[in-house]
């Protein structure tokens, strides 16, 4: 699940949420770098700054990279 709202400043902003749902600490910190590294390749595509918080479920810990990426993707270019 990811919200956007535009912000007034130069530069993207990005929260993750992970909550215990997901599994251990582990589990919930590697999918959260996954999806830190996703928009860190493709925040430099997006038009407008804005603030992003995705919230991570429990199918985005097992999911492989490019497909967490090709998601979030399609996700941030329909809604900024």
């Amino acid at each position: 699940m990811v919200f956007c709202l535009p912000n007034g400043l130069a530069a993207h902003r990005l929260g993750i949420i992970a909550s215990k749902k997901i599994g251990n600490a582990c589990v919930r910190n590697k999918a959260k770098r996954k999806i830190r590294e996703a928009f860190r390749r493709i925040k430099q595509n997006l038009s407008t700054p804005g603030d992003i918080v995705v919230i991570a479920g429990r199918d985005s810990a097992p999911l492989p990279f490019s497909i967490l990426e090709k998601k979030l993707t399609q996700t941030l270019q329909t809604q900024l």
